[in-house]
């Protein structure tokens, strides 16, 4: 059986590998705009980070006894991900990385 620390863990052994995929990137591949269809680096950072915060909002309201709100299709999550996200720049990328790692 898995323990909390042992998750604990593994989520900061993530947290990791993400903060060094993302510092490894170039100037170019941090600004290079993906599609829905084909996600950029940056869309991918983003969309880890939103499902984080899914994930953290789960647990939270598992915690306090209350039902999660149902999700709608996946697609349509991914594809309001990708529209909220698109504009933002890499530092505020990087911070709402933080927070949604933070978070969970």
């Amino acid at each position: 059986m898995i323990r909390k620390q042992e998750i604990l863990l593994l989520l900061a052994h993530c947290d990791g590998k993400e903060l060094e995929f993302a510092h490894q990137l170039s100037e170019p591949e941090r600004r290079k705009a993906g599609t829905p269809e084909a996600w950029s680096a940056k869309d991918l950072i983003a969309h880890i980070s939103a499902w984080k915060e899914d994930m953290a909002t789960s647990i939270e309201a598992f915690r306090e006894g209350r039902e999660k709100e149902r999700r709608a299709d996946i697609d349509e999550i991914n594809g309001r991900i990708f529209a909220q996200n698109r504009d933002l720049p890499w530092g505020r990328l990087l911070d709402k990385r933080q927070e949604a790692s933070g978070r969970l």
